[in-house]
């Protein structure tokens, strides 16, 4: 195990989630599991927009590159969190969609507004 990944282990424990060991969490535990992941789901989106980590690519623009991090997404001194939750936000949600619009219209169908 990667001394990265012991931390998080510690973090699921308190939890109820440990290896070789069936998650069972009580109604009240579900409850807070489930809020604390809609909570996190909103994060992550905010994130994709708003990056915290990344300069706009343009100035003066709210453009930013949807790959900007090393790609291991882990420094010497850090876990890019933010970073991977960006990266598998955008291709979870936005990448999926990209391949619908692209199958299904043309910019033929669309006016340009002014």
């Amino acid at each position: 195990m990667r001394a990265v990944d012991k931390a998080w282990t510690a973090m699921l424990l308190p939890l109820g989630i440990a290896k070789g060991k069936a998650f069972d969490p009580d109604a009240r535990q579900q409850r807070i599991l489930l809020a604390g992941a809609a909570m996190g789901e909103l994060r992550a989106r905010n994130l994709q927009v708003n990056p915290r980590y990344a300069e706009p690519y343009w100035k003066n623009t709210r453009w930013y590159k949807c790959f900007d991090f090393t790609i291991p997404q882990e420094t010497d001194t850090r876990v890019e969190l933010d970073e991977r939750i960006t990266w598998f936000v955008y291709f979870r949600l936005y990448a999926p969609l990209q391949a619908f619009f692209d199958k299904t219209y043309s910019m033929a169908d669309f006016e340009m507004i002014d």
